[in-house]
């Protein structure tokens, strides 16, 4: 798809040369963005390619960009729609707000939405206002960047426009036709309360090497190239999990190993990466069925606190079960990032049109960030003598730790802003986007699971 847009876009100013130029043309209009509070753009830039090179104005605000910005530039612009982008559960949230301000203003915009963070489902009762009425101009789930061009293709005219208003208004009253008389879904108690899950006796409290943070000043790319999860870049970062298992084995050997290599060796050749990463070990104890940190100068002060969810069914298992409620205990902390070069290069080559490249240039550097955390992990299972086969990290977003706000602990305790020249945003999220944060719990039984119905306050 990038390469064929490449080839466009380089067709397009061969020819231009040779007809009568009209600036003013265009299919229609639309503005793009990423929502407030999520630094992720791949897949948005990727429509505004698509989008572009068949003809459209496409105005891209960029990322985390506030609703209000959206209907301005809608209304500044008499835009034909307004596209929303998402990576994350939490922010789009952001969706279905942008399309109750609309509503507000009485403003008659179609929103194409679309990201990892959504489904058909999700985009249906986007559409609901909050009296029950149906949003008239329609929101429009879209998997990827040609439905989305399918979508604009029919918003331009206003009889399919028409149609596909109705037959997404269709779609949304047989989803609540579906779900009646079924009741919401319970909420989970995410304090906690339900008894712990029962555990083996805890081993020796292993002896962290330091206490408090440290940043590690030097690390050699080689060592953490090697380390990449490969299934994961080529499947899912360079797009290989839509092909057959024979199209896919051929194009590893082919196409994504030999460009690996050549990649590899240029990002260590033009410094494409500036890796930085920042660790630590404080002292901690369960009370309250929540992990207090101490400072690790005065164990009797205390730093913060983290709250967890516990599993509703199953093992009933939460983090906490992981430290000891008797006695201190130790936990740790990592933080590492690729740096901002290479956002800044993923811009620079979009903006000349070197498309593939840029992708394929995201995807290795949010892979590196990985395995950068697994090769710090690995220091830091080694320096705090976890023999026994503990060491699990979590991440903030996921199951067992679902509140990004934990990410703003992490970073106080470990200085990462100062230590490696990361920042959050105001929704908790790394930036550069190439980066990753943990909590390291030392526990033989730590393992990773799901929270099933789990409903963030």
């Amino acid at each position: 798809m990038l390469q064929s847009a490449e080839v466009m876009k380089k067709s397009v100013a061969y020819l231009e040369k040779f007809m009568d130029r009209n600036d003013t043309y265009t299919k229609g209009t639309i503005v793009l963005g990423t929502v407030y509070g999520d630094v992720h753009d791949i897949g948005k830039n990727l429509v505004k390619t698509i989008l572009t090179n068949n003809g459209y104005t496409v105005h891209d605000l960029g990322k985390q960009v506030p609703v209000q910005n959206f209907i301005a530039k809608a209304k500044e612009t008499n835009a034909d729609a307004i596209g929303l982008s998402a990576l994350l559960v939490s922010t789009s949230k952001q969706m279905p707000y942008c399309v109750q301000e609309l509503d507000k203003h009485g403003l008659k915009i179609p929103v194409i939405i679309g990201g990892a963070a959504i489904n058909g489902r999700f985009g249906k009762k986007a559409c609901v206002l909050e009296d029950g009425r149906f949003y008239g101009s329609g929101v429009f789930y879209c998997t990827d960047a040609f439905t989305g061009l399918d979508a604009m293709n029919d918003l331009v005219i206003p009889a399919k426009r028409a149609e596909r208003i109705e037959r997404n208004h269709k779609e949304v009253r047989t989803l609540l036709d579906l779900e009646a008389g079924r009741g919401p879904a319970p909420e989970v108690n995410t304090a906690a309360s339900s008894a712990p899950r029962a555990v083996n006796p805890a081993p020796p409290i292993p002896v962290p090497p330091f206490c408090g943070n440290q940043t590690v000043a030097s690390i050699d790319l080689r060592e953490v190239f090697p380390l990449i999860d490969k299934k994961s870049l080529f499947r899912l970062s360079w797009g290989g999990h839509g092909k057959s298992a024979k199209d896919v084995v051929n194009i590893i050997k082919e196409e994504f190993e030999p460009l690996l290599l050549k990649m590899e060796a240029e990002a260590l050749q033009e410094k494409w990466f500036q890796p930085r990463a920042v660790y630590g070990f404080f002292p901690c104890q369960v009370r309250d069925s929540q992990l207090v940190v101490f400072d690790p100068e005065d164990p009797k002060k205390e730093r913060c606190r983290f709250d967890w969810p516990r599993q509703p069914d199953a093992e009933r298992l939460c983090l906490v079960d992981y430290w000891d409620p008797d006695r201190l205990d130790v936990v740790g902390f990592q933080c590492v990032t690729v740096g901002a070069k290479a956002t800044e290069l993923c811009d620079a080559l979009n903006a000349k049109g070197e498309y593939s490249k840029s992708y394929y240039l995201h995807g290795l550097a949010v892979e590196t960030a990985e395995a950068m955390a697994e090769w710090l992990h690995r220091r830091f299972k080694a320096e705090f003598g976890m023999q026994h086969g503990g060491g699990k990290r979590y991440s903030p977003g996921y199951p067992a730790c679902p509140d990004l706000a934990d990410n703003a602990k992490i970073f106080d305790l470990l200085d990462a802003e100062k230590a490696i020249a990361c920042s959050l945003t105001s929704a908790f999220q790394i930036v550069p986007e190439q980066s990753t944060c943990a909590i390291v719990a030392h526990h033989p039984e730590a393992k990773y699971y799901n929270i099933k119905g789990l409903v963030l306050k």
